[in-house]
Order: C-alpha cells, then sequence, then structure tokens
C-alpha cells in the first residue's frame, strides 16, 4: 500500500484514537495509584492531564470515567481534597452521571448508583 493511500491515512486515524483513549485511562490510573499509594497530590496531577487529554481529544467515555473516578476519591471520608480545579466531590459525580446517561453507557451508571448507594 502507497503511503499516501486513503487507507494508510485511515489507518493513522483509527490508532490515533486508540491511543489517545489510552492515554486517558493510562492518566487516570496513575491517578488512581498514587491516591491509594498516599500520594494525593500527585493524583491529582494525573487526573488533571486525564481531563485535560479526553477533553482536548473529545474521548467521552474516558473522560466520564474520570470524573466518576475523582469523585468516588474526593468523597471518601478520610479525603484531605474535596475540590480539584474547583470542581467539588458532587460536581464531578453529576458530571459523570449526565455523561454516562447521555452516552447510554448502563454500566457505568449502575457503578454510579452502587457507589452513591455505598455499596461499592
Amino acid at each position: 500500500m502507497r503511503s499516501g493511500s486513503p487507507l494508510v491515512g485511515k489507518e493513522s486515524l483509527r490508532v490515533c484514537k486508540k491511543l489517545n483513549r489510552d492515554r486517558v485511562e493510562a492518566k487516570r490510573y496513575m491517578g488512581t495509584f498514587h491516591w491509594l499509594t498516599g500520594k494525593k497530590r500527585d493524583a491529582l496531577k494525573w487526573w488533571r492531564l486525564s481531563i485535560e487529554t479526553g477533553e482536548a481529544f473529545n474521548m467521552k467515555p474516558e473522560l466520564s470515567r474520570t470524573y466518576l473516578e475523582i469523585g468516588k476519591r474526593l468523597s471518601e471520608t478520610n479525603s484531605p481534597y474535596r475540590e480539584l480545579n474547583r470542581i467539588s466531590a458532587v460536581e464531578y459525580l453529576n458530571k459523570a452521571r449526565t455523561m454516562f446517561e447521555e452516552m447510554d453507557l448502563q454500566w457505568d451508571l449502575e457503578q454510579l448508583e452502587n457507589l452513591i448507594a455505598g455499596h461499592h
């Protein structure tokens, strides 16, 4: 296949989208790892990067899951932080819910409902 063919371009776009999604997820997971290992400030940095990447590339499912993770962690009783980017834990959970509903992500909605109900 020639490098200038439309198929190569489409394949490149497909790969780039996958990599962007993976970057949003990887940054979210790095945030969660740091949170769970006691490095809360580093966690906030990683989650901020996950949000920025998700917004920049319009990666809505991954972005909504980052919002859920942030809301979950910031709402923990022992959390030293209650906000990220001047947005509260409850607001992140509401953002996640709205996006899950818009995208009809039922499994994610169930996870959110279980979290709110205290069945994590």
